[in-house]
């Protein structure tokens, strides 16, 4: 997977256009529905270090709505996930990036280092919106 920047758009494989990189803490592809009435979804599930290439040689959006999920994935991914509680639409183009913790946390439980990420389990998934 060969991702790079060219006048400030983004290009998948060097031929596929990606409109916006978004950062995720869940597995859900939000797109808008006022610009299509269906979509096709790609999703394939990524290493760390893929996802560290995504977000390395790209610009990205990130939408962490928690500070402790973007500190986390600040150092699983070795690089700045702000924290952005924002609502995002993608549309044809667009890829994002998933965090996907395996289990579902007690209330109130907050996750504090990489180790303790680590045995609870976790996917990084990769969408495009074809």
């Amino acid at each position: 997977m060969v991702l790079f920047i060219v006048a400030s758009r983004l290009f998948y494989n060097g031929s596929k256009f990606i409109n916006m990189l978004y950062v995720f803490n869940s597995q859900i592809v939000p797109v808008n529905w006022q610009l299509a009435d269906s979509y096709t979804i790609k999703i394939k599930r990524i290493d760390v270090n893929q996802a560290r290439q995504l977000v390395n040689q790209n610009q990205f959006i990130s939408a962490i709505g928690h500070e402790s999920t973007a500190k986390l994935l600040s150092m699983l991914l070795e690089i700045d996930i702000p924290v952005n509680r924002i609502q995002v639409e993608m549309v044809s183009g667009d890829i994002g990036l998933h965090f996907v913790l395996k289990k579902r946390l007690q209330e109130g439980q907050i996750i504090k280092d990489i180790q303790e990420l680590q045995e609870i389990g976790f996917d990084l998934v990769m969408s495009e919106v074809l």
